[in-house]
């Protein structure tokens, strides 16, 4: 049985989608589908899950969690982040309490440069919890060396 079916089964039974294993810790069905590798063929089981309810915005947990396109960002994966954005996934939503990233910092800490730019064509502005704008996204992208990432962060930043 393969993922979907086996997701169908689920919520033919009645399994909540939007359930995290705890508020401190895991993912929903949705954020954990997004943050798979973009190898995985997920595009299928991301839709499946959006028209099956799925919180598109469901906040990360606590410790280190992500929102469906904080995960895509992470890893790269771009035609998952251009479907959650066109189902309406917030752009700015804030990151975890512990060792979170905004999509954008995410992004840039691993080096995404199509993925940075595509957050900020979708509106992204940085940190909007603590007034930094793109700081935090610049300063993790040039501690990994991502100067391509980094340039185009100041350049947004100086514009804003």
């Amino acid at each position: 049985m393969g993922d979907l079916e086996a997701l169908k089964m689920l919520v033919a039974h009645g399994a909540n989608i939007n359930e995290a294993p705890s508020h401190n810790c895991g993912r929903t069905a949705l954020q954990a589908a997004a943050a798979l590798t973009p190898e995985a063929k997920k595009t299928t089981l991301i839709e499946f899950l959006l028209d099956h309810g799925a919180d598109i915005n469901a906040d990360p947990s606590l410790l280190s969690g992500i929102t469906a396109l904080q995960g895509a960002a992470i890893v790269g994966d771009l035609m998952v982040a251009n479907l959650l954005i066109s189902r309406g996934a917030d752009v700015n939503a804030p990151p975890s309490f512990h060792n979170g990233r905004t999509a954008i910092e995410g992004a840039a800490e691993h080096g995404r440069l199509d993925m940075v730019r595509l957050l900020l064509n979708a509106g992204a502005i940085g940190d909007v919890t603590l007034g930094r704008g793109f700081k935090h996204a610049i300063d993790l992208a040039e501690r990994r060396g991502y100067d391509a990432v980094a340039n185009i962060l100041k350049a947004e930043q100086s514009r804003t």
